[in-house]
């Protein structure tokens, strides 16, 4: 047994430097990072249940918004549409992660539909966003308890060497998304030359209007998990201006996609700067909060966009963690937006 573990960790660490060799660094990896067809599934089965749900015919929705998990905590769309009971419906196709790369992944299909119309485009987003995301999973158990199992339980120290040096191990997740992405693109080309509706591949939502929160037991995170969340963000160099000169142009790029295919389906344009812990606010650098700025962003991409700058305008008591908004955070952010979209 011994023998089989050793030659197992042997060909893992080949096929790791390998692959290593072709991918890190590469377009296709950069790709796969900002791909997620779970969240691109449940935006469009999202969209396609409020398209199916809303008259006229195309629908015509108050705003429609676009983020990451900051919004699905952030706001509360019954309460928003019970505020503005004169408007129509708004709906909220929110992912996670945190580019402007995996957004555009996302919402793209949704605002490349012709369909599509609504009064106000909300793109509720992070200047920390401009650096990118490197999805690495660094904790998971699952491998290491089978691989402990074939050394006799004695996986010690050589677990978390594992975890830190062998390139496969610690780009699985971001394989593991390229490949299903690459998966779901030929599904849909082959289905769709086939003339199946791709209402068949993305079911439409029941009840698209509700955005429920993550579940939590408390308003506040302990303070590991802050230092959690906060040691996973500086292990991806989201303190270094260097990664934010590297990573911006991409990243507006991205957001530009979204704003060029919402032309002439929305009125307005927003970027909303969502609300953020001190502590956040303080250590993202200060080009990347001026970058998304109203006349940095309407000038980077050759249109005009609004921003609203809420990122200090809840105290420290509305957040779970550095960036995710607690039930009261929730609320207050959702009557500030009510207030502004009247």
């Amino acid at each position: 047994m011994g023998l089989l573990a050793l030659y197992a960790l042997v060909s893992l660490a080949l096929v790791s430097l390998a692959l290593e060799w072709a991918l890190e660094g590469s377009a296709a990896l950069a790709r796969a990072g900002s791909q997620a067809p779970q969240q691109r599934k449940e935006a469009l089965s999202r969209w396609r249940g409020a398209r199916a749900l809303t008259p006229p015919s195309p629908p015509r929705l108050h705003a429609l918004f676009l983020g990451l998990s900051t919004l699905r905590d952030g706001v509360d769309l019954p309460a928003l549409r019970a505020a503005l009971p004169d408007k129509p419906p708004s709906l909220s196709l929110a992912g996670s992660g945190g580019s402007f790369e995996r957004l555009a992944y996302l919402a793209l299909p949704v605002l490349e539909d012709p369909e599509l119309s609504a009064y106000a485009l909300l793109v509720m987003a992070h200047p920390l966003w401009l650096a990118g995301w490197d999805p690495m999973l660094v904790d998971d158990e699952g491998w290491g308890a089978a691989l402990s199992a074939a050394l006799g339980g004695r996986l010690g120290p050589l677990k978390q060497r594992l975890k830190a040096d062998v390139w496969l191990i610690k780009r699985r997740l971001v394989l593991t998304q390229g490949l299903e992405a690459a998966f779901v693109e030929a599904r849909e080309v082959i289905l769709t030359a086939l003339g199946v509706h791709l209402d068949l591949l993305y079911p439409p939502l029941a009840d698209p209007w509700a955005r429920p929160p993550s579940r939590r037991d408390a308003d506040q995170a302990p303070a590991s998990k802050r230092a959690a969340q906060w040691a996973h963000w500086t292990s991806m160099g989201k303190w270094e201006a260097s990664l934010y000169q590297m990573r911006r142009a991409g990243q507006l790029r991205a957001l530009g996609r979204l704003v060029a295919a919402a032309e002439g389906k929305v009125e307005r344009v927003i970027l909303v700067r969502m609300p953020e812990g001190q502590a956040l606010r303080a250590a993202v650098p200060e080009e990347a909060r001026t970058a998304l700025t109203s006349t940095a962003l309407s000038a980077a991409l050759g249109r005009p966009v609004e921003v609203w700058d809420l990122s200090s305008s809840l105290d420290e008591a509305c957040f779970f963690d550095h960036a995710h908004l607690n039930a009261h955070g929730r609320a207050r952010l959702t009557e500030a937006l009510a207030a502004r979209l009247r």
